[in-house]
């Protein structure tokens, strides 16, 4: 019960977690503004000096979210005073939303808190960051969280001199939605001075778009350079990572690491070496629906441990190739049946149903002509009977005296 008990703990400590936004001032130094935390249902901002006076404050929502995109019209905005008394919840796609730009953009004067309520059905705001959902901007400067301050401008220290390289992820996750799309690693010289570093991927699991581009100028950098690569100042390269679509080569790719060596002057030993840990997503390792794990792996998946000598056994992706191509091949034979069948019905129709429509259409004309020549006939019958039996009933009529 204790375990259970403190994983709950912990899911709502991280599912409600506050982060520190701020800007970066002109001498290098971090200031900080608003402290931003998520729930299930709402996004919230909030000053860190209620005196603050915010001449604008700009969510730009992130186009990639396509769920997110898909329901802006659901969102709401909740400006709260220094009373903690929420304000009427006002649509966030209203008079201060730029819809081409996706960007909700108003000033923060009075207020202290800044709310974004989801009223969709989405989930919108479970498991994400903030960064998964949108940029915050404050006096039209990008906010960045202290955690990635610290982590951009890490110094390490080598024989009295700065050697400043900052690398954006420290870990990658490969899932169903970036599986085909790149995922970039940004790698920047703070240092003020020429910088090497050496790039080291794993020998498996990577399609051959791995590539090292250099900043700002684009420059691609061949592979047989990568162990050595000097960085000037205020420069930096990124790297394109592609996985293979293997599910064995995923399963082995599993856990590897991308090495950044950070090397000092013309030295042949790192000073300082980056891992950057890559995960890939148990249904693309073991060729399973989402969030269903093989029994025997469930445990060691969920805590990220894996009992020694024991490895997961990935379903070959051979057979499944297989399935799916006799499964298209019944297909295609279903279709070509089903046209026959309808080409087979419509000459029936044509050669044997329409001339017996025709016969009958005209059996019809022929039948009506003769009810209408009857019917006559019967009239005319009629009206001489009927002239016979008056002049037999009425008296003759005399000739007018003159």
């Amino acid at each position: 019960m204790l375990p259970l008990i403190l994983a709950a703990v912990l899911g709502l400590r991280e599912q409600g977690a506050c982060a520190t936004y701020g800007i970066k001032t002109p001498d290098g130094v971090f200031s900080p503004k608003v402290e931003a935390s998520i729930d299930e249902k709402e996004v919230t901002f909030r000053k860190i000096r209620p005196q603050d006076q915010f001449r604008s404050i700009a969510l730009k929502l992130n186009k990639q979210n396509r769920s997110l995109a898909n329901n802006v019209q659901l969102l709401q905005v909740i400006w709260i005073g220094e009373s903690n008394r929420p304000g009427r919840p006002v649509p966030l796609a209203g008079p201060k939303y730029n819809p081409a730009t996706m960007t909700f953009k108003d000033s923060m004067t009075k207020s202290v808190t800044l709310k974004i309520r989801d009223n969709s059905t989405q989930k919108l705001f479970v498991k994400k960051r903030i960064e998964d959902l949108m940029q915050l901007e404050i006096d039209d400067q990008p906010c960045i969280s202290s955690e990635a301050f610290d982590q951009t401008n890490k110094v390490v220290t080598s024989r009295g001199q700065e050697v400043s390289i900052s690398v954006d992820k420290t870990s990658i996750l490969f899932n169903e939605e970036n599986l085909s799309k790149s995922v970039m690693i940004n790698i920047f010289n703070h240092s003020g001075r020429l910088q090497t570093v050496g790039i080291d991927p794993p020998d498996t699991g990577l399609l051959a778009y791995f590539g090292v581009n250099k900043q700002p100028a684009q420059t691609k950098i061949a592979p047989e350079s990568w162990g050595r690569i000097p960085l000037d100042r205020d420069t930096g390269i990124f790297l394109t990572v592609i996985p293979e679509p293997d599910a064995r080569k995923l399963a082995r790719l599993n856990d590897k690491e991308i090495r950044v060596f950070v090397y000092e002057g013309a030295g042949q030993t790192p000073i300082r070496t980056i891992p950057i840990r890559i995960r890939v997503a148990a249904e693309l390792r073991y060729g399973t629906e989402p969030g269903v794990l093989p029994r025997n792996n469930q445990d060691q998946e969920g805590e990220g441990i894996r009992p020694q000598g024991v490895q997961p056994r990935p379903v070959r992706p051979q057979a499944a190739l297989t399935g799916v191509a006799v499964g298209g091949s019944w297909i295609w034979i279903f279709m070509i049946l089903n046209l026959v069948l309808l080409i087979g019905t419509a000459s029936y129709g044509i050669f044997f149903v329409m001339p017996r429509m025709q016969v009958l259409e005209d059996r019809l004309a022929k039948n009506e002509m003769f009810i209408h020549g009857s019917r006559e006939a019967i009239r005319e019958e009629l009206e001489q009977t009927k002239k016979e039996i008056l002049s037999r009933c009425l008296p003759p009529t005399e000739p007018e005296i003159e």
